[in-house]
């Protein structure tokens, strides 16, 4: 066998290689794609677009009341409201409505001040509270029910309510 010349093993093989090339580029691309998708998706999950994170984090707010919630959570995760009034109380009390349709996809779990009465009136959860005194926050302890994206709103006393939304994920 001479040197300088392939023999027909080596022949094969480069031959094989350049048969291969075109498939072996698409499946850099395929796993370089991968990658990416599964870094944005570490990302996502790190700033809270999961639940549980900044992104997840909502603070609504109008002349009567600022509302802070996780508009971003889960099914059967526990997670807190937390209703601060900016208006001042009606006869020394506070009176906070949670639109019923809206309000139906979570359980209440506790809220503190606990609140002097709860109704429900006019398509709407009334909870009646002493005002203890202003910038007093009213916390609501929830847990989702159901999954899906609602919207519903909360008002503080005849104040206009304040739309808020969430998305529950399952």
């Amino acid at each position: 066998m001479a040197q300088g010349r392939p023999t027909r093993t080596q022949h094969d093989f480069t031959r094989e290689m350049r048969e291969a090339l075109p498939f072996q580029r698409r499946e850099w691309v395929a796993q370089r794609v991968a990658w990416i998708f599964t870094g944005l998706i570490l990302v996502a999950a790190m700033v809270g677009v999961f639940g549980r994170g900044p992104l997840a984090h909502r603070i609504g707010a109008n002349a009567a009341l600022e509302f802070e919630y996780d508009w971003l959570t889960r099914v059967h995760s526990q997670s807190t409201w937390k209703l601060t009034p900016r208006a001042a109380p009606v006869d020394g009390r506070y009176r906070v409505a949670l639109d019923a349709n809206w309000a139906q996809f979570f359980h209440i779990q506790d809220i503190h001040p606990a609140p002097e009465s709860t109704r429900l009136a006019s398509g709407s959860w009334e909870y009646e509270f002493a005002a203890d005194g202003k910038d007093v926050p009213i916390i609501f302890h929830i847990e989702p029910r159901r999954s899906g994206h609602i919207e519903g709103s909360i008002q503080l006393n005849d104040e206009p309510p304040l739309a808020v939304s969430s998305f529950i994920y399952p």
